[in-house]
């Protein structure tokens, strides 16, 4: 049975998890590589709710909405591990609520009771309490420790006291966190055992026939083997994208009644062009950069002008959709340049073609291009008519970057500058490239500012 979704649902299951829950119902795939987005916060769909102290739309992890899935399904019990916790266990308790088992030791069995689970692994966090240095060896035989247990819970066939008094099937789940730290530096011996070790299970028909699931996360599936990153191989691979607008939309939208000054102000036009506007200047946003928005608006625009840092968060003193969207563009640009690691950099332009003297035949063109985007969404053919790409070339101090900036303002969308993707190690240029062109495709439309190619993704040279 898969996670129920309903289709009256104020707030839905997230993409990535409906898409691996359907995949393992229907048997496809028993284990999975989930990468991307995952540090961010998820509304908590209304399903999650029923009966625990859980509201609809409120803001989980996304380990903890990840967890509350897999157990609110038909999962008894999910083991989790990450090197620097080690191994837990989660289930529900009588009352409904997952909480994390804490085992006594003594003899492993095979079966989960309803009341208390007994040991069935040694507790993998008790070798991190000793007072010695935690070197990358002794992490490693660590990793190296609770893989193999892990690969226990997954083949074992595990039982449990049903309803009626009588033993039953039941399945468990097991997430293995930060993967790509786990599996860094690929040459070494211990990485290829535990890559193999990780590949066995996605081909080993005694884990299928149990039923049980294995979940991998990474922040970016390119840093792992390449054996891993691919499904014919077994592992299915899930990318966590960035919230998009109708998701972002349900955030927003569950805030209205609750943010004392974003809420108003979002709700105040019977059209919602400010919702409509937010929406459009957060893409690229994760929920979390969405709610430092609203803490701002809440706490510095609460205060009211008097507060010193008023000024400094919304430009001016009155709080309307200008100084909202001053703030949306201040923390855009931090936020764009975490997320791709310096490697793109927001360039805000307040320029329009009349202010650029010459350059006559270019202005035309890129006006056409500016009107074609603000057009794009009412016929295919302003859509069609978009290049993909311009190639401006000629002397420094010709216009070149002046012409994008325009074109930016003039037709609406965020510019960004990107800078140098390349890198002394090998594969790391190409890992940069793919990050950066996820990112940029969250953000769609953009344009991309280029600036001295030749330098930026090349070597200037004569050959």
């Amino acid at each position: 049975m898969a996670v129920e979704t309903v289709m009256a649902q104020k707030y839905p299951n997230p993409a990535w998890l409906e898409a691996m829950m359907s995949q393992y119902w229907v048997g496809n795939y028993h284990q999975f590589l989930l990468d991307g987005n995952i540090e961010d916060s998820f509304l908590c769909p209304d399903i999650f709710a029923e009966g625990t102290a859980y509201q609809p739309g409120d803001l989980l992890p996304y380990r903890d909405l990840l967890i509350n899935a897999l157990l609110r399904s038909q999962f008894a019990a999910v083991f989790y591990y990450a090197t620097a916790t080690g191994l837990r266990v989660y289930r529900k308790d009588p009352k409904g609520n997952i909480v994390s088992v804490v085992y006594p030791k003594q003899a492993a069995k095979k079966v989960l009771e309803v009341e208390q689970f007994p040991l069935v692994l040694d507790d993998a966090v008790a070798g991190f309490a000793k007072d010695i240095p935690l070197t990358r060896d002794l992490i490693q035989n660590k990793n190296m420790e609770a893989f193999l247990k892990i690969e226990t819970c997954l083949k074992t066939n595990w039982t449990g006291e049903g309803p009626d008094g009588t033993r039953t099937p039941m399945k468990v789940a097991v997430i293995v966190d930060s993967l790509d730290k786990i599996l860094a530096g690929r040459g070494e011996r211990t990485s290829q055992h535990l890559t193999e070790q990780v590949q066995r299970w996605a081909a080993d028909a005694q884990i299928k026939g149990s039923g049980n699931l294995s979940i991998m996360i990474a922040e970016n599936r390119e840093h792992l083997p390449p054996e891993l990153q691919a499904d014919e191989n077994g592992t299915f691979p899930i990318r966590v994208s960035f919230p998009d607008a109708p998701y972002r939309e349900h955030y927003f939208r569950s805030i209205k009644s609750s943010s004392t000054i974003l809420g108003p102000l979002l709700s105040k036009d019977a059209d919602e062009k400010p919702l409509k506007r937010i929406l459009q200047l957060t893409r690229g946003f994760k929920i979390t950069d969405c709610v430092k928005i609203r803490n701002i608006c809440d706490q510095v625009g609460g205060a009211g002008p008097s507060d010193p840092v008023y000024l400094s968060f919304f430009g001016s003193r009155d709080f309307d959709d200008d100084a909202l969207e001053n703030l949306v563009m201040k923390e855009k640009k931090d936020v764009i340049f975490a997320n791709s690691k310096g490697m793109l950099q927001p360039i805000e332009s307040d320029i329009k073609f009349d202010e650029i003297g010459g350059l006559g035949g270019l202005k035309e063109y890129f006006r056409g291009i500016s009107g074609a985007i603000l057009k794009r969404d009412q016929n295919v053919y302003y859509r069609e008519t978009i290049p993909k790409g311009v190639l401006l070339a000629g002397p420094p101090g010709t216009g070149k970057t002046l012409l994008a900036k325009a074109v930016a303002h003039e037709s609406g969308i965020s510019l960004v500058k990107m800078g140098d993707i390349r890198s002394k190690w090998v594969g790391e240029s190409e890992q940069n490239l793919t990050m950066v062109l996820s990112l940029l495709k969250e953000m769609a439309p953009i344009i991309v500012f280029i600036d001295e190619i030749d330098q930026a993704v090349g070597s200037r040279s004569t050959a």
